[in-house]
């Protein structure tokens, strides 16, 4: 039962601190951010960076791929003699 009312606690403060913004102001101040929260935070946006970049890149290849062909049929870099 102690998990219960713990939590319940914790619902009970914050639904206070929302009635008397002063209060949330007070936490706030008091309550920094830890370490381990930081470097949670960190990983997430790691691995949705990884994410974003696995799925995007066959796209940025494919845009390459058909400027190095159109600059090799104009003659520019890479034109063979």
């Amino acid at each position: 039962m102690s998990k219960l009312d713990a939590f319940l606690d914790e619902l009970v403060k914050v639904h206070m601190q929302q009635l008397d913004p002063e209060a949330t102001v007070e936490v706030e101040q008091s309550a920094p951010v830890s370490w381990s929260e930081m470097a949670f935070v960190g990983v997430i946006l790691l691995l949705l960076c990884y994410i974003v970049a696995d799925y995007m890149y066959p796209y940025f290849e494919t845009c390459i791929e058909k400027k190095e062909e159109t600059e090799y049929s104009e003659g520019g870099r890479g034109a063979k003699a």
